[in-house]
């Protein structure tokens, strides 16, 4: 596993040249504290370049576990949010926070700039300051002479003068909740929230939770063809439940004890094994369908095909066809007599 901390010019191209270095075989894991770099010492065309070659790789050549980990009191921002987001490659990609980190296109700063501005605060004083509110309804008044309206209007300049520190604070403060964890968990960008001192513990077996999945996965693919991801996550959890019963299904959560249920399953001489015995249903199915599909589509050889599986038979299994053809032959009949 591996950390990376700001991505300057030099670490990004140590990073492309890792990537496809490590692609082959190991997993990856991002801790994210800070974005790009955009120092001095950099050159954006070149940390555009770099940057795009980790999203490539991440996108189209890593087939191994990448889980990002945004650590207490970081921010993950801009384009550094662009590099890791998990929707890039949701099979393999997963991110967790910190409860004490945030995550954002823009800072709470930016986001008021363009969100919230003077005008906008300006609006928010006139509908919940007393003193302004007072002052706009003085300002409605048709009686008014210019001299008291132009008084009116300084003391109300004023007024929104001295509050707008106050209101500035606030709308900050009030764009900073759409960064917090439980925000980016609720908008589905993020897997989980984790805590600092826990989470070594979390990553160590969710970790191997994946790797032992995978091994299972690239065992049942040869004989689940066209069936995506998600597809071999349901059939693992079904075929858990089933094995361990609906009582222990919450379990299914539980990466240390799934770990133990994975392991189990991928011991070859393991005696309670579902994963092998489904794999091996999964298998008899797999050749029957290949056997009739290819006799349907080759009828001209279904005769020799019967007389040369006949062949490699026992006396017991012939006799075993033959009880079963019996009745199909019964039923023929009667269907053309009828």
């Amino acid at each position: 596993m591996r950390a990376s901390i700001d991505y300057l010019d030099m670490s990004m191209y140590k990073e492309v040249t890792d990537q496809n270095t490590w692609q082959v075989g190991k997993p990856w894991s991002i801790m994210s504290p800070s974005a790009f770099g955009n120092g001095r010492h950099n050159t954006p065309g070149l940390s555009c370049h770099l940057g795009s070659n980790i999203l490539t790789c991440m996108t189209k050549c890593y087939n191994q576990p990448i889980m990002i980990y945004i650590p207490p009191y970081a921010e993950l921002r801009g384009g550094a949010w662009v590099v890791v987001e998990p929707t890039i490659n949701p099979t393999h990609m997963e991110m967790y926070a910190d409860e004490l980190s945030r995550g954002g296109v823009l800072e709470p700063e930016g986001t008021v700039e363009i969100k919230f501005r003077r005008k906008d605060l300006e609006k928010t004083m006139q509908r919940l300051d007393t003193t302004c509110i007072q002052i706009v309804e003085k300002l409605t008044s048709p009686q008014l002479n210019p001299d008291e309206k132009a008084e009116l209007q300084k003391r109300l300049a004023a007024r929104q003068e001295k509050l707008l520190p106050m209101y500035h604070q606030v709308a900050i403060q009030f764009a900073d909740l759409h960064d917090t964890p439980g925000r980016m968990e609720e908008m589905g960008v993020i897997t989980d929230i984790l805590k600092w001192h826990s989470s070594r513990e979390f990553f160590y077996w969710h970790l191997k939770r994946r790797l032992l999945g995978r091994q299972l996965k690239r065992k049942m693919k040869p004989v689940t063809h066209n069936v995506g991801e998600g597809e071999l996550n349901s059939m693992l959890h079904r075929l858990f439940v089933e094995d361990r019963g609906t009582v222990n299904a919450y379990m299914w959560e539980d990466d240390k004890a799934m770990v133990q249920w994975l392991t189990e399953q991928i011991r070859e001489d393991s005696m309670d094994n579902a994963v092998s015995d489904n794999i091996r249903c999964l298998q008899r199915e797999h050749v029957l369908q290949q056997v009739r599909s290819l006799i349907q589509n080759n009828p001209e050889v279904a005769m020799e095909s019967i007389v040369h599986i006949t062949q490699h038979m026992t006396p017991s299994q012939r006799s075993e066809v033959t009880r079963n053809v019996k009745p199909s032959q019964t039923l023929v009949i009667k269907n053309h007599n009828s």
